[in-house]
This record gives structure tokens, C-alpha cells and sequence, in this order.
């Protein structure tokens, strides 16, 4: 049973009580109300429950092992009463004005049924959704875009209801696994502001092994639907894969022919508008873990500038698609 104009808020914390007040606060100094605000606390020892004790009106759900950040959001779901969900990563803050202006939306369209927003993060760079987003929002899920992040998220609870449970088998690519079954089933939106204040990369599941195994997984479950779409979007999703796999070679190991000869397939698979930025991350690969910090930084500014190229992307000529074509 949800609550008309109810919002929920649930946020899946391990370990990181550190970043969790700081969430909290930013929960609580939202000027939309009504509000509930739900924390599982995934850690199997109640860790966060003196965090959680300094704030009124949160329902605690302590889990009684370790279940990771999927399992976790499934419970607090279900704890959930809300027309409206926000899953919140707890490293993460979200400005005082979200929730009321992606409400504000989901109510001015009732065919959409999530609408997500940007995110800036500590190191001071921003990362806002593409343009062309709203035209194609499955392909920008296939691609494994970061617009799906759940922290940005609202969802109306009557169009997650036909998606859950998250799937637990792909902790650190939940978001994108969610973003692909959203896009099959509803309307996509967004506000172009950065409303969510992010943890920086480096401490997200997302950029994990885990992550990077769930991710091909993911590929193969979704073949039918890669088939369907325009060549391109197979390529990003490839080529992200192999730019993931290198960097966390390169992270474990300082330098790796492995991790160049990953970073050279994703460049190899990345489409032409994209080649610059793989070329110069497997550039800067042969220079080992310095490297692919640098190579770090080209990406994260080309992901703040893709707007355009991605909007490009969608429209190449249709002899440049067939020589994109899946290899």
C-alpha cells in the first residue's frame, strides 16, 4: 500500500558511518515533505545504529549478515509506503531541492516513470545526462551510462514494482541492470542540474571486479535487445568493458601487457567519436599506474563534455553503422 505524494527514501549503508551522517543530514534538510526515510544497514552488527539514533523519525533495519547493497535495497523496499523511491548510496548527498523538482516533473508527465538529474562530485567536476537521453534511453542503458546511478534516481513505486527484486547477482552494476529494465517499461526524464553530491568514483562498487563479471553477464542476458538497437550501442557497452578490465588490472598490478592489450580492445570496439579518449587511455596505460590515473582524468572530462559526441553517435551514417556492425 503506498501513500499518495509519499516520497521514500532508502539508503543501504556498510561500514561507511563516516559518509552516512552527512547523507542524513542532507535527507532531512529536503524542502519537499512528506518524507520517510529508511537506512538498512547491510554491516550484520547494527553498525550504523548510533548514527541512525541521532536523527528522528528513520525506520532501522539491521540485517543480520552481510547481504550486499542489493539485498539490502530489496528489504528496504519492502519497507517502503511511498508513491515515489529513492534508493541513496550512503557517500552520497542530494541537494534540498531534489526530490521537489524530479516530483515536480513525474507529476507534469505520467508516462514517465523515473527521472534522474546530474551529479557533481567532491573532486568538483560534473556529470549531467545527454541531451539525447530522452529520445533514447535504452540505448543509453545498453552503453552502461552513467545516468542510471541510483542515487539520482526517483521512481515511482507502481513502475519499480513490476521490476522488483533487484537482481542480487550483480552487485556494482545494479544501477545499470535497473536502468535497462526501467527503459523497457517507461517514460525517461531528467532535470539538467547537478542535485546529487557524489562519492568520488574510486569508492563505488561500480569500479569493481565484481562489477566488471556482472557487466558481461549482462551483455549475454541482453543480446536479443543489443541486436535490436543500433550497432554503436553494443560497441560503448564493449568498449567500456575492456576500458574497466585494464583499469583494475592497472590498479592491482602498476603495469600489465594485459591491461594495454584490454585498453587496445576497447579502443578497437569504441565507435569513432569515441576513439580519441580510449587512444589516449591506452596511451597512457604504457606509463603503468600513473598512467591510468591520467587516463582517469581524460575520461572523466570527456564524460562531462559527451553530450554532443553522444548525440552524434546516435546519428552516424548509415555506412559508418554498417562498418560498426557487431564484430
Amino acid at each position: 500500500m503506498t501513500t499518495e505524494e509519499l516520497v521514500s527514501i532508502v539508503v543501504p549503508t556498510y561500514y561507511r558511518n563516516q559518509y552516512l551522517r552527512e547523507c542524513l543530514q542532507s535527507v532531512f534538510e529536503q524542502d519537499y515533505r512528506p518524507i520517510e526515510v529508511i537506512v538498512v544497514d547491510d554491516s550484520g552488527e547494527a553498525h550504523a545504529r548510533g548514527v541512525v539514533d541521532e536523527f528522528e523519525d528513520v525506520t532501522y533495519v539491521a540485517l543480520d549478515q552481510n547481504r550486499g547493497a542489493q539485498a539490502a535495497r530489496n528489504r528496504g523496499f519492502r519497507s517502503a509506503s511511498g508513491a515515489y523511491i529513492q534508493f541513496l548510496d550512503d557517500d552520497d548527498q542530494v541537494t534540498r531541492d531534489k526530490i521537489r523538482k524530479q516530483v515536480a516533473l513525474l507529476r507534469e508527465n505520467p508516462d514517465v516513470g523515473v527521472v534522474s538529474c546530474g551529479v557533481k562530485y567532491e573532486s568538483g567536476w560534473l556529470e549531467l545526462p545527454p541531451d539525447c537521453a530522452r529520445e533514447r534511453p535504452l540505448e543509453e542503458a545498453l552503453s552502461f551510462n552513467d545516468l542510471w546511478r541510483y542515487s539520482t534516481l526517483l521512481i515511482r513505486s507502481s513502475t519499480l514494482l513490476e521490476i522488483m527484486p533487484l537482481d542480487e547477482r550483480v552487485e556494482g552494476a545494479g544501477d545499470a541492470k535497473l536502468g535497462i529494465e526501467l527503459a523497457r517499461r517507461t517514460g525517461y526524464d531528467f532535470v539538467a542540474e547537478p542535485l546529487v553530491l557524489g562519492g568520488e568514483p574510486n569508492r563505488r562498487l561500480g569500479t569493481s571486479w565484481e562489477a566488471l563479471g556482472a557487466l558481461r553477464r549482462m551483455m549475454t542476458e541482453y543480446e536479443q535487445l543489443y541486436d535490436e538497437v543500433d550497432p554503436t550501442v553494443r560497441r560503448r557497452a564493449r568498449a567500456d568493458i575492456y576500458s574497466l578490465e585494464g583499469r583494475l588490472i592497472l590498479q592491482e598490478s602498476g603495469w600489465s601487457a594485459s591491461a594495454i592489450t584490454a585498453l587496445a580492445k576497447a579502443l578497437h570496439f569504441a565507435p569513432w567519436l569515441q576513439k580519441p579518449i580510449h587512444g589516449a587511455e591506452l596511451l597512457a596505460s604504457f606509463f603503468g599506474r600513473p598512467g591510468v590515473q591520467i587516463g582517469g582524468r581524460i575520461l572523466e572530462f570527456w564524460r562531462k563534455n559527451r553530450n554532443g559526441a553522444l548525440a552524434a553517435d546516435g546519428n552516424e551514417s548509415s555506412s559508418k553503422r554498417e562498418s560498426d556492425a557487431k564484430p
